[in-house]
């Protein structure tokens, strides 16, 4: 009788095992930076993302994705509306903010706390200037790492307002890491 019990019920332990949320990663956009700008009642989303083709011979691209919207929530919403692929924030690295603190980061569900956050007087300038391996995140984490005074800068770790943010921008066509107090615009 137990034998009649324990077989169906491995069956159905086994059924039970599949890819929940399998996603394949050639079918979406790998986000490795997402900027964040406020301007006169407007807030700007950038998203700089590596998407694969969907020809073999083809490699891997970098794309910078920007949408608009009243408030961050907003401009996330227009910017997935207006994409044929899924945003995948598995690799994201940085998040860079321009003119806003990071209170609007919690609006983005699926962002992870160890993402990087740093300030820039540009975000837009940012995402369209060249890097040294043409992937701003990791460069930018990079660029944090090797200069780095402050350890305490991932996301789950800034917890008041006058956390050390370090301030990032391109000057002289050149990337440009400085340290700032939060509350400093």
């Amino acid at each position: 009788m137990k034998r009649l019990f324990v077989l169906p019920s491995i069956c159905f332990v086994i059924l039970l095992c599949g890819c929940a949320d399998y996603r394949e990663i050639d079918k979406g956009y790998l986000v490795t930076s997402i900027g964040i700008s406020n301007q006169e009642n407007t807030t700007s989303i950038f998203v700089e993302a590596l998407s694969s083709s969907d020809v073999i011979s083809k490699e891997i691209t970098r794309v910078v994705l920007t949408e608009t919207g009243k408030n961050l929530k907003e401009a996330y919403k227009n910017l997935q509306a207006s994409l044929v692929k899924p945003l995948y924030l598995e690799q994201l690295g940085a998040v860079f903010l321009e003119n806003t603190d990071i209170t609007p980061l919690s609006e983005i569900k699926q962002l992870k706390l160890d993402v990087y956050v740093v300030k820039t007087n540009s975000a837009k300038a940012l995402f369209e200037g060249e890097t040294i391996s043409g992937v701003l995140g990791y460069d930018v984490i990079s660029l944090i790492k090797t200069q780095q005074k402050n350890t305490q800068n991932q996301l789950y770790k800034i917890q008041n307002k006058n956390q050390t943010l370090p301030t990032v921008d391109f000057l002289n066509g050149k990337m440009v890491l400085s340290w700032a107090k939060e509350n400093d615009k």
